[in-house]
């Protein structure tokens, strides 16, 4: 006679290793399922955050460069208060872009040639500390340079000069900004290192007429 089958108990179920695995897995997932959907969403809306990010700020350095070419037709026409105009606009719509930065430079050569000096230093101040055109950078630092001699603060203007240090200037950026730096020197009476500077610059090699030129009226002043 056949014996009844027994029964096998849910406890006994649960003491099987492989199911007792399995259970604890699918319980995991599903205790963390919403974390893990929550991540993903975050990840997903970083991931578009930065593309919309990426592609306004290409949008906006492109129509800071189309304003600035506007701007740069009417200062190169002398139309200096239209050109003013349209360089503010720049740097009131367009704040951050190397457009803005770039129409900060010639608002302050706008102001140096109107003689507002006061305003020229901060422009062309906004625009060295944020420069990455190192020829631009040397006319900024040149006509800083000339603002502090022609008021007579030589020792700021030596200051001034060390500015160029963080910019990889070209051979000739350097020359302009050493022979500035002889010429401050021989307005303090530091004539030791004028010479110093000037034999320098007169050391160097395929040295400029015009720069040898004007090393030489420096030695002439001592």
């Amino acid at each position: 006679m056949l014996k009844p089958q027994r029964k096998i108990t849910r406890n006994e179920i649960k003491r099987d290793p492989l199911l007792d695995t399995l259970e604890k897995i699918e319980s995991g997932f599903e205790n963390n399922k919403k974390i893990v959907t929550n991540a993903g969403l975050l990840i997903i809306a970083f991931v578009v955050g930065t593309y919309i990010y990426y592609n306004n700020s290409k949008q906006n350095d492109l129509e800071s460069n189309s304003a600035i070419g506007i701007a740069m037709i009417a200062y190169s026409n002398a139309d200096y208060e239209n050109a003013k105009f349209q360089f503010e606009t720049v740097v009131s719509n367009f704040n951050g872009t190397n457009g803005s930065n770039i129409a900060h430079y010639f608002l302050g050569k706008i102001a140096f040639k109107n003689n507002s000096y006061d305003d020229a230093k901060t422009y062309l101040n906004n625009y060295i500390n944020s420069a990455s055109d190192p020829v631009i950078a040397c006319g900024a630092i040149k006509l800083l340079h000339s603002i502090s001699s022609q008021g007579g603060n030589h020792a700021e203007s030596l200051d001034i000069l060390k500015k160029g240090n963080k910019f990889n200037l070209g051979s000739s950026s350097k020359l302009e900004l050493q022979l500035l730096e002889a010429y401050t020197y021989i307005k303090l009476n530091d004539f030791t290192n004028a010479r110093e500077n000037i034999d320098d610059i007169l050391q160097f090699k395929k040295i400029p007429s015009s720069v040898k030129q004007k090393a030489d009226e420096l030695n002439g002043m001592m």
